[in-house]
């Protein structure tokens, strides 16, 4: 009982009191070791912070690439406003685009694959001073991710250069060819049609591609 009362009584002192209650019941490992037991400043004013609750392999998601990540968040109460765990669909965003909160640009950055940490982010780098559904203006809000995969986001159409569009028009050309040497016409159509879609009006060594309509 001694121990477990120290482990409790060092997550309390740190604002960790809804990680211990989930470590006691059987939730997760206990991982307050030497190592794990220190927050990560993330930030130069240590206004965003990391706790490792299980280490992760292999490299960092650069930026532009598309994250995969559960989550849990709370506020510093325990009260829960937003969660995506235990679902077929994990939420999804690429770094560096603004599409989330500043303090997740930072802390899923920080991340490795197959990494559990516990995110403590000020008001500053969440929803400062203004409230968002559940969750009160300057709130510090705390978030239990897991950052499961990350991979290159494949390019939009418009994001393509010229000789990208051409390349990918012809590999879908390709594949159009394939579908209808195995008698798959349906798609043998969809191929071909997204193929003609791609080719725009521009000069290619000499060789003039007429655009089939506009992109």
């Amino acid at each position: 009982f001694q121990a477990e009362d120290g482990i409790r009584d060092f997550c309390l002192s740190r604002g960790l009191g809804d990680v211990y209650k989930r470590q006691v019941h059987g939730e997760y490992q206990i991982i307050m070791s030497e190592q794990k037991d220190q927050p990560i400043k993330l930030t130069e004013d240590g206004k965003v912070t990391k706790y490792i609750l299980q280490e992760g392999t292999g490299e960092q998601p650069p930026q532009g690439y598309q994250v995969q990540v559960t989550y849990i968040g709370t506020l510093v109460d325990g009260t829960e406003f937003d969660r995506n765990v235990n679902t077929d669909t994990p939420f999804e965003f690429v770094l560096g685009k603004n599409q989330v909160i500043k303090g997740w640009e930072v802390g899923i950055a920080s991340m490795k694959k197959g990494e559990r940490a516990l995110l403590v982010i000020d008001p500053e780098y969440g929803y400062g001073s203004r409230d968002s559904g559940k969750i009160p203006a300057n709130s510090t809000l705390k978030f239990e991710v897991e950052l499961l995969d990350f991979n290159e986001k494949k390019k939009e159409k418009w994001e393509l250069e010229p000789q990208e569009k051409y390349e990918e028009a012809q590999k879908l050309k390709q594949e159009g060819n394939n579908a209808f040497k195995v008698g798959d016409y349906k798609n043998c159509l969809l191929y071909t049609s997204d193929a003609a879609d791609d080719l725009l009006c521009v000069d290619l060594g000499g060789r003039r591609i007429i655009k089939k309509k506009n992109i």
